[in-house]
């Protein structure tokens, strides 16, 4: 038994306790915890300690309790990857890790937000491409991509499943992509998005929308990816400015 430090919450204390076991497998997923009265004599604490140890165990996704039954170990969430997307190396190796099915591509009339990050007249003919890009953990993302027409047309004689769009807008379309522009917000999960990423309709998604401008044409491509949050994670690295 571990002995409680003086200074610190015993809650938070035996908390820690059953957390670290757990993480080191010595309580592996589906095992069931001692008992409240088991715990309140290892720990020589009472019983509403015990009780606010296993709310936060159980806030954490850690334990789940059972009524009739008593306290077990869950299974592990399915890990999250982690995409450090900072430069447009980073798009382009994430084009590489994961794949991307095409499920349509046609010649539409460009929406009107998108006519105005493309600096484009509203009604004119755009390439719209949709796809849906997994990893190994299955599908990630559902994206939409809305390129100049001329631009659209020869990325589409690229293999988009093997090769990522920046690199076929350069290799195929003759436009190098210096910068990017990108919005990050939350939506929920509506329409054909539910069936495409696995999901629930009202599920709550990570939606990033990035302008692409190219050094020779200036803005070329919009595109808006909506993710799963339960297998993608954003990360970026924030840091203190110079002086």
């Amino acid at each position: 038994m571990a002995l409680l430090q003086n200074g610190v919450a015993r809650h938070r204390q035996v908390a820690s306790i059953l957390r670290n076991r757990i993480l080191k497998g010595d309580l592996p997923a589906e095992s069931q915890l001692p008992t409240e009265l088991e715990l309140t004599k290892s720990y020589e604490v009472s019983r509403t300690v015990v009780r606010q140890a296993m709310q936060a165990l159980e806030f954490e996704g850690l334990i789940t309790r059972v009524p009739g039954k008593g306290t077990f170990v869950r299974q592990p969430p399915e890990p999250k990857e982690e995409w450090a997307i900072g430069s447009l190396e980073d798009l382009v190796s994430y084009g590489i890790r994961t794949r991307l099915e095409i499920l349509s591509h046609a010649e539409v009339s460009v929406p009107e937000d998108v006519a105005k990050a493309l600096h484009m007249a509203p009604g004119s003919p755009v390439m719209e491409i949709r796809g849906v890009r997994a990893s190994a953990a299955g599908p990630l993302a559902y994206q939409r991509n809305f390129l100049l027409l001329d631009v659209g047309r020869s990325v589409m004689s690229a293999d988009l499943t093997r090769i990522p769009m920046l690199e076929a807008m350069e290799k195929h379309a003759g436009v190098r992509i210096v910068r990017a522009t990108q919005w990050l917000t939350a939506v929920a999960a509506k329409g054909e998005v539910c069936k495409i990423l696995q999901v629930k309709r009202g599920a709550p998604l990570l939606q990033i929308e990035r302008l692409f401008i190219s050094q020779e044409r200036g803005p070329v491509e919009f595109g808006i990816t909506r993710f799963r949050p339960d297998r993608y994670r954003h990360v970026s690295e924030i840091r203190r400015s110079n002086g």
